[in-house]
């Protein structure tokens, strides 16, 4: 089909049409148009002004300025400012009078702060003075240790002559002095210096390993070292067990501290004490004799500590219970069973070993031998189990010395991954945890058996408060609460069955189970038995 208009247009591009002519009159046309159209809008809007009648049509569509607003604002502001730019004197004397007013009352209070200052600053140089000449006193104690001093020392003979003490025998008498210089009386906790003996050099290596004790967990320093200001746990004690005789006077039971515990009692197994057991102990208090107690030997200052409710005790006697704990329970004398009870040595290194852990770095960090030994049941040496843990073990009690001067209880459970605190002063969090939380995950993943390690986590455990209330009053007593939390948590007993009504009787108690103990023939034979284990060396046996 054929177009006109395509065969128009061919037809002018042959003859070369000029198209410039042509587009210059069609606009010419179209302004010819707009100019008809805006001319007859302009009548018809002067007839709807003469009109009444409305007629519908399309207006101009107007445009939206949008910053006319924002231009309107700024135009009235500047108006008003300009308005309200000079003040009256109303005004003036109203900001004059607040200004004035504002200085004085600022310059009364830095006037009194200053004042207050100048009255306090004196009182606390005093107190600090105060301070430092305690510290001072008990730098000095602590590198003393428990030697008595030189005028102590010259005094003693004198006042035992005057109070006409019987004779000494031939056996009681000292050897006869060596010459040259006499080294000082070696104390139990003290670390031996190398010796020779029969020819062989005794060995004081540690599997170079820092057991993290301080000074006072290897009793050279005693809690008699008192600065004022420091926890109520760690109080001045006037009766200091400086080298007291063994053969001292008898155990005295005053009547404020006699046993009124019935048999009957529910706390009965926690504290009782029968009059034959306390004669029995009275009798051996009076004779010299040592009573070989696992880790541990039990003579007159153990006992002293025990009897004497004013008194701290120490690492010594913990870890001495713990043995007990630990005999009864193989012994199948306690129902409890698939449970661990575990030394102060071993927390301390728990607490060193997470130092290193944090320092090197969780990837970098290998755990030390003696932990592995620990977690297999080969330690502690005595009373030794050799029951790993999670697998023959489910749970563990540690005590535990903390901020330097208090002692609480844990019991770690590898089926729940938790740890209870039992924690006679109410406090709720101990930075020395964090090693147990962080450390015992590990151990329990590293003895496991090889194909049953990929199933252990090595995240950390729940640590949880147990609440048994503001107790130890006396400010003595906080290792008698944690080796007794842990005996009744292990019995299935109620916590509440210890207060400070009873702590007493139940260091009575402790002292009882010790001897007993110390004197029971089974484990005497047991205790003659005891062989080291090959992990330790001569020194860190003495230590564990």
């Amino acid at each position: 089909m054929e177009d006109e208009r395509v065969d128009l247009l061919l037809d002018r591009i042959r003859q070369k049409f000029d198209w410039k002519t042509e587009m210059e009159e069609a606009d010419s046309h179209d302004r010819g148009s707009e100019v008809d159209k805006t001319v007859a809008d302009t009548d018809v809007l002067a007839d709807e002004e003469t009109s009444s009648v409305t007629v519908a049509r399309k207006g101009k569509r107007k445009v939206l300025d949008e910053g006319v607003e924002t231009r309107k604002k700024k135009f009235l502001c500047k108006r008003s400012a300009e308005k309200n730019l000079t003040f009256g004197p109303e005004t003036k004397s109203f900001i004059e009078g607040l200004i004035q007013t504002s200085v004085t009352s600022l310059g009364d209070m830095l006037s009194t702060q200053m004042a207050n200052m100048e009255r306090m600053f004196p009182e606390r140089m005093g107190k600090m003075e105060i301070e430092i000449s305690q510290l001072r006193d008990a730098i000095s104690l602590t590198g003393e240790g428990s030697y008595p001093s030189k005028k102590a020392a010259e005094e003693a003979p004198l006042n035992s002559k005057a109070k006409q003490a019987p004779p000494k025998s031939k056996a009681n008498q000292a050897p006869p002095k060596s010459k040259g210089a006499q080294a000082p009386p070696k104390r139990k906790g003290d670390q031996p210096t190398p010796t020779k003996k029969d020819g062989k050099k005794i060995a004081t290596e540690t599997n170079d390993f820092d057991f993290g004790l301080s000074t006072q967990d290897l009793r050279d320093l005693s809690p008699d070292t008192f600065v004022e200001g420091f926890d109520l746990s760690q109080v001045k004690v006037e009766t200091s067990r400086k080298s007291k005789p063994l053969n001292m006077a008898p155990l005295l039971w005053n009547d404020e501290q006699l046993d009124r515990t019935k048999e009957d009692s529910p706390d009965a197994a926690l504290v009782f004490f029968r009059e034959e057991e306390r004669e029995k102990v009275r009798t051996w208090s009076t004779s010299s004799t040592r009573l070989r107690i696992g880790p541990a030997t039990l003579d007159f200052e153990i006992a002293n500590r025990l009897m004497d409710k004013s008194e701290w005790v120490d690492i010594l006697e913990i870890d001495a219970v713990m043995y007990v704990f630990r005999e009864r329970t193989s012994l199948k004398r306690w129902r409890p069973h698939r449970v661990a009870f575990m030394t102060v040595v071993f927390s301390n290194m728990i607490k060193k070993e997470y130092g290193l852990l944090e320092a090197q770095g969780r990837k970098n960090y290998t755990l030390h031998n003696l932990l592995l030994q620990y977690g297999k049941g080969v330690l502690p040496p005595h009373g030794r189990t050799e029951e790993i843990w999670n697998v023959d073990v489910d749970r563990l009690y540690v005590p535990v010395h903390v901020s330097g001067n208090h002692w609480i209880a844990l019991c770690i459970s590898f089926v729940t991954r938790s740890i209870d605190v039992f924690d006679c002063s109410g406090r709720k969090r101990y930075k020395e945890l964090d090693g147990f939380a962080n450390h015992i995950p590990r151990i329990v993943k590293a003895v496991q058996p090889t194909r049953h390690q990929k199933d252990f986590a090595i995240g950390a455990y729940t640590v949880s408060y147990v609440p048994v209330g503001k107790l130890n009053k006396s400010a003595c007593d906080c290792g008698v609460y944690a080796v007794k939390f842990i005996e009744c948590h292990a019995l299935g007993l109620e916590l509440s069955l210890l207060h400070d009504g009873n702590i007493i009787e139940a260091r009575h108690r402790v002292l009882w189970d010790l001897w007993e103990a110390a004197n029971d023939p089974e484990l005497i034979e047991r205790m003659s038995k005891y062989q080291s284990p090959e992990c330790l060396s001569s020194t860190l046996e003495e230590i564990l």
